[in-house]
């Protein structure tokens, strides 16, 4: 995939998870809370997937996996606050409403100010990082690898093991 059409998936994969989170958080707060212990098994897996993959190895892609697990909540969440409409903003607690959409409005105020400096848009940022990366230089043989790798930890014998290994088959580098 070209660095453009990167640019471009990660900006909508990246507004469908957002839209997933929202959702999600919809549900947390209009789910009846008696009945939150048998229907929160999924999400609770997420939590605990993704604790999990962040402590055992910290790698993005194994999360993804825990991130499907959100679905059924964020489509539930939508359907609860189209089903409630108007009782919703009666009936819940103001409290929880007011710190919702002033995360809600923070989080897309600085993602807003603060993503332009993201590599995954098509921005300058990105334009100099794709005009300016090169190929890692990888012309040095196994053997001198072997050799660099033994002299920087210190195993100065494995070091003249191989330099004399090397000199006694006619070798020179």
């Amino acid at each position: 995939m070209s660095g453009k059409g990167y640019a471009i998936g990660a900006k909508i994969f990246d507004f469908f998870g957002i839209i997933i989170l929202t959702g999600t958080l919809l549900w947390l707060i209009l789910e009846d809370k008696a009945k939150f212990n048998d229907r929160s098994f999924l999400l609770l897996s997420f939590v605990g997937g993704f604790t999990f993959s962040l402590m055992w190895e910290a790698k993005s892609q194994y999360n993804i996996t825990y991130f499907i697990l959100l679905f059924p909540y964020a489509m539930s969440g939508f359907e609860m606050m189209l089903d409630r409409g108007r009782v919703l903003i009666r009936s819940a607690n103001k409290v929880i409403i007011a710190y919702t959409c002033a995360t809600i409005v923070l989080f897309l105020a600085a993602y807003k100010l603060d993503g332009s400096n993201c590599l995954s848009q098509h921005n300058d940022a990105f334009n100099t990082y794709i005009a300016e990366w090169r190929m890692n230089d990888l012309t040095e043989t196994v053997n001198e690898i072997n050799a660099m790798k033994a002299w920087i930890k210190g195993y100065q014998e494995q070091c003249t093991y191989y330099q004399k290994l090397l000199n006694d088959n006619g070798i020179t580098y």
